[in-house]
């Protein structure tokens, strides 16, 4: 059962454990809702923020203690054995939902908040989300295979045109139109090093035989950097799927248009032989550029493979 932190605090009178050290801490700081169980040996930690802050804090809490931070709600993994988590909702602090085409091409574009329902965008007349659960986040929705059910190399059946995001080094990005249909250029030091690495990755023989794929097996959409349309290239599209294993969400820019929804692909298997030691390195070394420090939730499985494919 959880606890609360005064009795978390007060109750016991021996030296905290570095897991105690934590969830203290994080109690100090955070303004939003915080609580953990009394059972050590469960390691998990909840966080439902109220401000940006408490992500902030959270991140360098999780890195100085060696805590991953994972999206809370259904589980999108097991919990690795003792590994320390920190559950973070990302709830009514950022759920605000507008139309906006400021410095975007697009019509009918939408900036929606990480903690926005579908319900939200459900009934705003986002018909191509029909079938994911109203009761989900967008951010849970966005780090979901659901996300991903789109043809290699067609990023622009995704919806997804731009996110803004917090990175595993506690800076905040945003990601977007790459190359000539990029608006402005990367403000991000550390994205503009990640890129040369991504696209160099996105080009690699396994990269090639996934485009030859009914379905992109990875959870890392690098088919975004190499688009069937060469002028269609975007790193936000590189997070459809991802796990939450990424980065953390604030916001992303969706296109309403329903016409996309129809080139989207069902989740079938993949009828493509793939060598699972290239596919693994693949998926570790997107995970590496993204967070090197091993902050946010693992790798998330991948699944859809024809027996015999891995």
């Amino acid at each position: 059962m959880p606890t609360s932190r005064r009795s978390f605090l007060f109750g016991s009178r021996s030296a905290p454990s570095s897991w105690g050290q934590f969830c203290a801490r994080l109690a100090r700081t955070a303004q939003g809702q915080t609580s953990w169980d009394v059972d050590e040996t469960i390691k998990i930690a909840r966080l439902v923020p109220s401000r940006d802050k408490d992500v902030w804090h959270a991140l360098a809490l999780c890195k100085e203690y060696g805590v991953q931070i994972w999206l809370d709600g259904p589980p999108l993994r097991s919990p690795q054995h003792e590994q320390a988590i920190l559950l973070v909702e990302p709830g009514s602090a950022w759920a605000r939902l507008e139309s906006t085409n400021a410095h975007l091409p697009h019509q009918d574009v939408w900036r929606v908040d990480a903690g926005c329902t579908v319900a939200q965008l459900q009934t705003s007349g986002f018909d191509w989300l029909r079938q994911v659960d109203p009761a989900w986040s967008i951010a849970r929705w966005l780090a979901s295979e659901l996300a991903s059910e789109w043809t290699p190399g067609d990023g622009s059946a995704s919806h997804v045109l731009q996110a803004s995001v917090l990175l595993a080094d506690g800076t905040t990005a945003v990601l977007g139109e790459f190359g000539t249909k990029a608006k402005r250029p990367l403000q991000s030091i550390s994205v503009q090093k990640m890129v040369p690495h991504l696209f160099e990755l996105s080009r690699s023989p396994i990269a090639q035989a996934m485009m030859a794929c009914s379905r992109w097996p990875a959870p890392y959409r690098l088919d975004a950097l190499t688009p069937r349309s060469t002028d269609d290239v975007n790193l936000a599209r590189i997070l459809t799927g991802h796990g939450g294993s990424l980065v953390w969400l604030w916001a992303v820019w969706l296109v309403r248009d329903t016409e996309l929804a129809r080139r989207s692909v069902a989740h079938q298997p993949v009828h493509q032989s793939l060598d699972s030691d290239a596919l693994d390195a693949f998926n570790r070394q997107v995970k590496q550029a993204f967070d090197p420090s091993n902050v946010f939730a693992p790798i998330r499985p991948t699944k859809g493979l024809e027996s015999g494919s891995l």
